[in-house]
This record gives C-alpha cells, sequence and structure tokens, in this order.
C-alpha cells in the first residue's frame, strides 16, 4: 500500500532551512534550460484544492467592454441558424470570490440557437460565453463556459454530470455560479471546457477529440475538434483512420434517421457499428442518458468521443443532455442490451445515497431535494427495470447507399432553401473517388481517380455545403491504413493473468510458464519502430527480460515525442494491475524506457541501462517501486504525472536532466537511495507533493528545486527529512516550498 502523503499547510510555503542557498529564476534557468512560468499572484488564495475548488469559483467578477459584449448579442441574434460564423474573441480579465488574483484572458460568444441569449430572461447572463485565460488557470481549468443555464437544463445539467462522474464515466466539472458584468449580477452554468486539461483530469493523455460535423445534416459527418493536435504526420495519419472508422457509425445513423424520419436529436448513434473494444462502454453510457431523460445527448450532433491511441479505444463524454427535451421509449433504445451492462448500472444506480448527491450538488451551487433525487433516479431504475430484452442487430440496413443519397438530399435542401448545388464524394475503391453534383431536382454521380495522397487530403479538412462533402467511411470495406495492424498481428495472452501482449514485427516473445518469464528477443525482421505493449489482467510475479542484441526505439518526427503507434514508451504497461513485477532492460531509444499508464500495484524491481531520454515514467498510475537501478538516462532517470507513486529503495546514476522529476498533480514518498550525476537531484513542480525520508545527491549542479512549469498547474512542494547534498542549493519558485529537515 502507498503511504498517504498530507498536503502541507500553507505556513510551510517560506519555510527552509538556515544552510540551504535558494538560487535566483535567472540561475535556475542557465543550469536547468527549463523556464518556470512567470507568477503575478499567489494562485492559491483563489482555491486551496479540488474539494475547494467550486466555493472558489461561486462569484466570477468579469471585466469587459460591455458596450461590445452587447453589440455582438444584438448582432448574433439575428442570426439563429446553426453553422454560422462563430464571433470573434475579445480581451477580458476576471477574477473569483473577490480575490486580489486578476486574471487575463479574451472572451468570445458560444451557442449555435437563440437558447443561448438570455437578455429576455431576468438574473441570466446576457449570453453564452467561452473564455480562455491566458497564463492562469483555475483548478486546471484554462478554458471554460458560462452558459445560460436554460439552455444546459439548468440544475438537471449540474446532476446529470454528477451521477456521470460518480459512474467512472467522462464528464465536465459543472456548477452554478454567479458572474458580475458592468455592476450587474447574473446567474450562469459554469462548465469546463472539453480539451487537453480535461483529458488529463479524467486520466487520459491528450488525444483525438471527435464530434459531429453538424453544418449539413443529414450528411452528418464525424470531425476532428482538437484540429492542432494531429498536425504531426504520425497523428494525422491516426487521425484519418479514426474518421474512416467513425464514418460508418454516422452514415448508419444517417441512414436510420433518413429512413425513420424523426426529430434529429432523438436519433442515438448506432452502437452496434463501434469497434468491439469499445461498446460496451458506449452501451453502458447510452442506456444510463436514455434513462435520464437525456437522449438528445446521444444524437450525432451532440455526441462526443475522444480516441485513446494507448488503448486504442473510443470513449463517450458527457456533452449537453438536452434533458426533458424528449422523453424515451422502448424505440429510443437502438442497440442490444447485454445482462452485464443492464444489470450493473442498475446497481451501480441503486447504490447512489441521496443525502450525499444532495450535499454535493449544494456545493455545486445546486439546490435538489432528497425527494427530488429520489425520484429522478428511481425513474430511470423503473425505466431499465421495465425494458424488453431484443435484439436490435442494424448490420445490414435496408436502405442502400444510392436511395440514402437521394433521399438525404432532398432534405438537405429542404433545411437549406437558399441552396442552390452541392457536392458529396467518398472513396468507393481503393484509388476511386465517387463525386455526385446535388441540386434541388437531380443528382448526378461520376467515378475519378485519386492517387493515395491525394484523397486523404479529405480527411482532416472542415467541412461545408459551400465547399463540397466528403462522407468518411461510407465504403470503407475498401480502406486498408490497419495503421495498428502491425500489433494486432503480434499479439499473445499470458497465461491465467488476462494480459495482453503486444509488440512489432521485428521481435519475438517466449513465454515460459514455470519460471514466469517473458524474454524479448529479435525476429530478424528490419523496421523503423520496436515497441511493445502490455495491458489489461493482472500481472503476478512475472519477469520481462530484454535481450541486449534487441534495439528497442523509433525515430523522432517533427512535432511530436511519439512513435508512429502515438506511444512514447519502449515497454507500455497499460490498464494494467500489477504484483511483483520485474523488468530487465539494457537500452531503450523511445522517449520513455518503460511507461506505465493507469497502472495499479507494485514492481519488485527494475535494472534499465541506456536510455535515450527519460528511464521510467508513470502516468496516471498508483505504483509501489520496491527496487529501482537506472543509469545513463538522457533526460530524467524517473519521471511521474498525476498520481501516486512510493520508490522504496533506488540508485540513479548518470541521469541528464533530473533524478526524480514530479509533475502534474503527483505524490511521491522516496523512503531512500541515492543519485549521483545529475543536472538536478529532486523535482516537485506543478501542484506536485514529494515527500523525501532519506537521500544521498552527488555530483548534481543543484540539489532541488520546486516550480510550477505549466499553466495549467500551481508550483510545487518538496520535503526532505534526511537530504545529503554537498552543494547546499536549492530552487523554490515563489508560491513553491521546499523544507529540509535536519
Amino acid at each position: 500500500m502507498l503511504k498517504v502523503i498530507i498536503f502541507l499547510s500553507a505556513n510551510l510555503l517560506a519555510l527552509t532551512t538556515a544552510y540551504a542557498q535558494n538560487i535566483s529564476v535567472d540561475d535556475f534557468e542557465k543550469i536547468s534550460g527549463s523556464f518556470p512560468q512567470k507568477i503575478t499572484c499567489d494562485e492559491s488564495s483563489v482555491y486551496s484544492n479540488e474539494k475547494s475548488f467550486f466555493k472558489s469559483i461561486n462569484n466570477v467578477k468579469l471585466n469587459l467592454n460591455v458596450e461590445k459584449f452587447l453589440r455582438d448579442i444584438l448582432k448574433k441574434s439575428r442570426v439563429s441558424s446553426i453553422g454560422g460564423k462563430a464571433s470573434k474573441y475579445r480581451k477580458l480579465s476576471l477574477s473569483f470570490n473577490g480575490s486580489d488574483c486578476e486574471f487575463k484572458g479574451e472572451y468570445r460568444l458560444t451557442g449555435d440557437l437563440l437558447d443561448h441569449v438570455g437578455l429576455t430572461q431576468p438574473g441570466v447572463i446576457p449570453h453564452s460565453i467561452k473564455i480562455k485565460l491566458k497564463n492562469h488557470h483555475i483548478g486546471n481549468i484554462r478554458k471554460f463556459k458560462l452558459f445560460v443555464p436554460a439552455s444546459r437544463a439548468g440544475e438537471l445539467e449540474i446532476l446529470n454530470t454528477l451521477i456521470h462522474k460518480k459512474l467512472g464515466l467522462l464528464a465536465p466539472r459543472s456548477a452554478m455560479v454567479s458572474v458580475q458584468i458592468g455592476g450587474e449580477t447574473y446567474k450562469a452554468l459554469f462548465q469546463e471546457d472539453i480539451g487537453k486539461e480535461f483529458l488529463e483530469k479524467n486520466g487520459l493523455h491528450e488525444a483525438i477529440l471527435i464530434e459531429g460535423d453538424e453544418g449539413y445534416n443529414p450528411f452528418t459527418n464525424p470531425k476532428i475538434i482538437n484540429a492542432k493536435f494531429v498536425a504531426s504526420e504520425h497523428f494525422n495519419t491516426i487521425a484519418k483512420e479514426v474518421l474512416e472508422t467513425l464514418g460508418p457509425i454516422y452514415h448508419s445513423t444517417n441512414k436510420y434517421y433518413v429512413s425513420n424520419y424523426r426529430r434529429d436529436y432523438d436519433i442515438p448513434l448506432l452502437i452496434d457499428f463501434f469497434p468491439e473494444n469499445s461498446k460496451l462502454e458506449f452501451l453502458r453510457f447510452n442506456l444510463l442518458n436514455v434513462a435520464l431523460k437525456s437522449l438528445g445527448g446521444l444524437s450525432r450532433d451532440d455526441s462526443r468521443i475522444v480516441y485513446d491511441h494507448i488503448s486504442r479505444t473510443f470513449r463517450p463524454i458527457y456533452y449537453d443532455g438536452h434533458i426533458s427535451d424528449s422523453f424515451p421509449n422502448l424505440l429510443d433504445i437502438n442497440f442490444s442490451i447485454p445482462d452485464e451492462i443492464r444489470f450493473k448500472l442498475l446497481d451501480d444506480l441503486r447504490a447512489l445515497d441521496f443525502s450525499d448527491l444532495a450535499l454535493e450538488l449544494s456545493g455545486l451551487g445546486v439546490s435538489l431535494s432528497d425527494q427530488k433525487l429520489k425520484s429522478i433516479i428511481n425513474e430511470a431504475i423503473e425505466f431499465i427495470q421495465n425494458l424488453e430484452i431484443e435484439d436490435k442487430n442494424h448490420r445490414e440496413l435496408e436502405i442502400t447507399d444510392a436511395t440514402f443519397i437521394s433521399q438525404a438530399s432532398k432534405l438537405l435542401f429542404n433545411k437549406n432553401k437558399d441552396l442552390k448545388e452541392t457536392t458529396v464524394s467518398w472513396l468507393s475503391g481503393p484509388t476511386e473517388l465517387t463525386v455526385c453534383q446535388l441540386t434541388k431536382n437531380k443528382t448526378a454521380c461520376e467515378t475519378e481517380m485519386q492517387s493515395q495522397s491525394n484523397r486523404l487530403r479529405y480527411s482532416i479538412q472542415p467541412q461545408s455545403i459551400e465547399s463540397g462533402i466528403f462522407l468518411h467511411g461510407l465504403k470503407n470495406k475498401f480502406i486498408n491504413f490497419a495503421y495498428f495492424k502491425e500489433f494486432n498481428e503480434n499479439r499473445l495472452t499470458i497465461p491465467d493473468s488476462g494480459t495482453i501482449v503486444e509488440h512489432t514485427k521485428n521481435l519475438k516473445v517466449h513465454i515460459d510458464e514455470d519460471k514466469r518469464i517473458i524474454e524479448i528477443h529479435n525476429s530478424g525482421i528490419k523496421t523503423d519502430t520496436s515497441q511493445i505493449i502490455v495491458s489489461k489482467g493482472f500481472l503476478n510475479d512475472w519477469t520481462f527480460i530484454v535481450n541486449e542484441d534487441v534495439h528497442l526505439g523509433y525515430e523522432p518526427q517533427p512535432g511530436t515525442r511519439a512513435s508512429k503507434f502515438g506511444l512514447t514508451g519502449c515497454i507500455t504497461f497499460n490498464d494494467i494491475s500489477l504484483k511483483s513485477l520485474k523488468v530487465v532492460l539494457n537500452q531503450a531509444h523511445c522517449e520513455d524506457g518503460l511507461h506505465f499508464v493507469r497502472a495499479v500495484g507494485s514492481v519488485k524491481s527494475i535494472i534499465m541501462g541506456k536510455t535515450d531520454f527519460d528511464g521510467v515514467d508513470a502516468d496516471f498510475s498508483q505504483v509501489n517501486f520496491l527496487k529501482l537501478r537506472i543509469f545513463d538516462a538522457g533526460n530524467d532517470c524517473v519521471d511521474f504525472s498525476a498520481g501516486s507513486y512510493e520508490i522504496v529503495d533506488a540508485a540513479f546514476d548518470k541521469c541528464g536532466d533530473k533524478g526524480l522529476s514530479a509533475g502534474e498533480g503527483s505524490e511521491v514518498y522516496f523512503i531512500n537511495g541515492q543519485i549521483k550525476n545529475a543536472l538536478i537531484g529532486l523535482v516537485s513542480k506543478d501542484g506536485s507533493v514529494v515527500e523525501v525520508e532519506k537521500v544521498k545527491l552527488g555530483n548534481v549542479s543543484l540539489c532541488a528545486a520546486a516550480y510550477r512549469k505549466k499553466v495549467e498547474f500551481t508550483g510545487g512542494i518538496l520535503q526532505a527529512k534526511n537530504i545529503d547534498c554537498a552543494l547546499d542549493n536549492f530552487f523554490q519558485q515563489k508560491y513553491s516550498s521546499i523544507r529540509f529537515i535536519k
């Protein structure tokens, strides 16, 4: 079990021992090559931790040009159609709960329809807005929205996000807040934006985010929200496969919509077409939302999806449930429901404590009685109980592609009265593009030959009915990216563990069941990437040995630290439980020699030789490392983020940068070890807490450092009871804390 680290109180922020010397920011930058974020105020006065976060944003004061704000609202109110041009960003400053800490940022109006205009609603924010903070954050959030409450079903939206989070599903942090603008106070629904910080808060690396491209319904396509993330060559290629994979899901739903014409938001995405490894969570998610009368949030337009490139799974994200816009019935369940999903969801809903829910909601600015909550939850339970289980397989839809194009075209022109013509195209063969010219009364199609590079230009670009629509994956049986085919074809399961080992084709994996040893050899095949993924299940007392002649690694590409598979680890342990794991790795030419992602348990020993960058990297994990022997690391010997970690015994030698680095809100307990020949011995940054019992540092340029590197975090806290460092120097940025106890 990991030791629970208690957050140090604010009165420690200025405490250090008299013998140690705190170097300047300039000297730290020269030594480390790192550039701490400039701090303009003590952000800890705004909030201290997650539990008090929502209390700290109860009152938001916006300093902006009120005249321009109202003018923008009136201008946008004249255009009520979907897909209009977004309002431009304007400057503002803001503060929370009367704090002296004033944040700089920018805002713009958000929301497509008139329900986002609050001018006619007394006491309600005049219009929904999106805010981006500059060089600041609030609870690790840099982007958030302040909604007109009615545009998001008010308090019920906050209840739904809370229920989703309690049931382990992805949902944005939300609260009801007071907003001051120009001396007036308004009510608004605060909700964090779905982006990088949201994903990391939920145990996911920055990843591909998808929504429906709604500007040309009923030809709705998947589109990528965070296009900058997929700018590098590797992630751009992965993004294209993601769109081609999701395309058939959207088109199947489009066909279902056209052939069973109903209000658009009553049609949930057809889960039957999702990849097998992603279906169960979507089934659970969809069933919950139908039962909670949040059916509208499951449509093509309002669905939000993340593709986790490490686990290679799609996951649903709660976003605007359109609560009670329509009431569910059996027809809305357009998917088959396995008993395991149904019964587990019933158990989870029954386990919710109404008093606890009411208390938590109160802290989010919502007042719902136990009786009201009981009514909502019990109605959902009753709906799920009364469902008639039947097979709803949609793999063979009766409507043909040609009929769909014709019928959808008529609907498109009916919805867009001023539209005269447009084009719809899709891949009809490996190098064939079918292009249809559409007018109100005619559809004319022809086939064009396309090169591989030429046709893929459609995949990431924003689309519109004016420029023409490319339908991703309509004929996806011709698409053969098979980007992860190499891992899929080189896969084995470790006996009696449920653990899967996947590897590139230039490796051979030999399993000795009796000795519980897994040996990695060369296969003789030459490729540019050599990596291993170990995922799922429970590994108990197994040893991984990578032979000395094995060259794990990949060629780095501009714009990303990951390989072409989106992985930074030579060996990645992902979504796995571990007990007494042992690893021997002599060389690793990856961003991370070993990478632990959402791993839990214990590692008995790691012996690692030359690595180009980090030796051991761990994210979103809870791992106890009993013995670490790491030498000749090009960057950090160990780098921990966003989790809880314990090191019992460590010896680090020749760390190119830091011996131990803790960041992004991690908690680290270092019992005993030595670090020599490193740039910096110990680092706690970006909201992390490091507690050291005993460590000896030799030949380091700086003993320890605590600072803020990333905008979305606060500083770091480091406490060492017994630190032996000849230099007696350290770097403590303002509002970070280092405490040496001798």
